[in-house]
């Protein structure tokens, strides 16, 4: 988790407007639509914590996070996603949509606003960003 959590960080603090992104969240087919369609991705690596369900594109530089039921800002989804805007330059966008208490979601959303920029360095060192690869059993 430590990889996902770096990328959400960066991305949000890089956040730029959400009209501005090029991924930017479109909320009109509902959360389980956008979930179905976020969880369809090739590759992608779904992953949970406490209060929510991560899931990780690394084809798409994109990490959309969807709250579970014990999360105040439930039913909700963050999008967030790094682009790449020049040789070492990144811009991280942060979009979402709330299907549930408006203040709440506000709340969440500013929380990834206020992470560090570890993804975009590890970006710019060539490092790997989002979660290791799965290890064969």
């Amino acid at each position: 988790m430590p990889r996902i959590a770096a990328f959400a960080a960066a991305a949000a603090v890089l956040a730029a407007s959400a009209a501005a992104s090029p991924a930017a969240l479109d909320c009109t087919p509902g959360i389980e639509a956008i979930h179905a369609a976020s969880a369809a991705q090739t590759g992608v690596v779904p992953e949970m914590t406490l209060d929510a369900e991560w899931i990780w594109s690394s084809s798409n530089s994109v990490l959309d996070i969807f709250t579970l039921p014990n999360n105040p800002a439930h039913p909700a989804v963050l999008r967030l996603a790094l682009v790449k805007e020049g040789a070492r330059t990144w811009a991280g966008y942060l979009s979402g949509c709330a299907f549930g208490d408006v203040e709440k979601f506000k709340t969440w959303m500013a929380s990834y606003r206020d992470l560090n920029r570890n993804a975009i360095e590890d970006l710019k060192e060539g490092r790997p960003v989002g979660p290791p690869p799965a290890q064969p059993e």
